[in-house]
This record gives C-alpha cells, sequence and structure tokens, in this order.
C-alpha cells in the first residue's frame, strides 16, 4: 500500500532504478535470498535418517497435481490435476486432468504402467476418491464429479 500511494502511476514508479530507492531501507534489510533447486512433481520416499526425492514420470508432469492416492499394497498412484488459478500471463495448465500409474517396481523406483482418466478437456481437478468397489470420484472445482470405472 505505501508504494501504491508512493507511486501513483507506472511512469512514477518507472523512475527509480533501484529497490533501495523505492523502499527507503538499504536492500540487505528487505531482501532474502532463496533458491529454487526442483520444479517437478516427486514422490519422497524415507530412507532412514531422510528422504529421498524421486520426479514422477513424464505423463505427470504435463500440469499441477492437485491430489494423490498410494496404494499401499501395490504402490500405485492415482492422481488429480490441472489448474486455471495462475496469472494470466502464464495462461492455464490443462493438460493432465489425472490418471493412475502403475506396476511399480520398487528397486528402479519407476511405474511401468500408466492409465489416463477420460476426462473432458480443460477439466480442473481437485480431489479424487476411491470407492468401495474400486472405482474412483474425480471431484472438480465449482462444476461436476465424475466416476473413473476401473
Amino acid at each position: 500500500p505505501r508504494i501504491k500511494k508512493d507511486f501513483p502511476s507506472y511512469l512514477a514508479f518507472s523512475k527509480f532504478k533501484d529497490a533501495e530507492a523505492i523502499l527507503d531501507k538499504d536492500i540487505d534489510q528487505v531482501m532474502e535470498i532463496k533458491y529454487l533447486k526442483e520444479l517437478r512433481s516427486m514422490i519422497y520416499y524415507h530412507q532412514g535418517d531422510g528422504f529421498q526425492g524421486e520426479p514422477l514420470p513424464e505423463m505427470a508432469q504435463r500440469s499441477t497435481i492437485e491430489d494423490i492416492i498410494i496404494d499401499s499394497e501395490n504402490g500405485d498412484l492415482t492422481y488429480v490435476g490441472n489448474s486455471k488459478s495462475f496469472v494470466q500471463e502464464l495462461g492455464p495448465l490443462l493438460a493432465n486432468p489425472g490418471g493412475r500409474l502403475l506396476d511399480y517396481d520398487s528397486e528402479t523406483k519407476t511405474f511401468n504402467s500408466f492409465e489416463n482418466f477420460d476426462l473432458p478437456i480443460g477439466t480442473v481437478a481437485k480431489r479424487v476418491f476411491e470407492l468401495k468397489d474400486g472405482s474412483f470420484v474425480v471431484v472438480t472445482n465449482n462444476t461436476k464429479s465424475y466416476r473413473i470405472e476401473r
């Protein structure tokens, strides 16, 4: 709010060349450097004294992942995703409504097969639930829910 008050137009704001002039403080007082080293969707395995991250397969990297179910018996991973929540410049991420990563190999830490959820293009899924009969319910944001049969 203070910056907006001090600079009522983009033209006024554009005349300043550094953050110190805008903030009236030394940059070291307001800046903290963070490093981002991984952007892929990952699964983390507990390895006794810590965690080991492994990226999910390429088909799960096409968009955000909003919810995951992991079958503790066989390691199958069911997920849903997509998002329209980004800034306009980036646009929506709609390439991956969800699916199942199957046939987990614990030695290679890979999934050997994939089943795509056959959902309408542009579906933004927020939750997935497994029913007692083995089918799944995919819940979307403010629209329909879908039942996925195995």
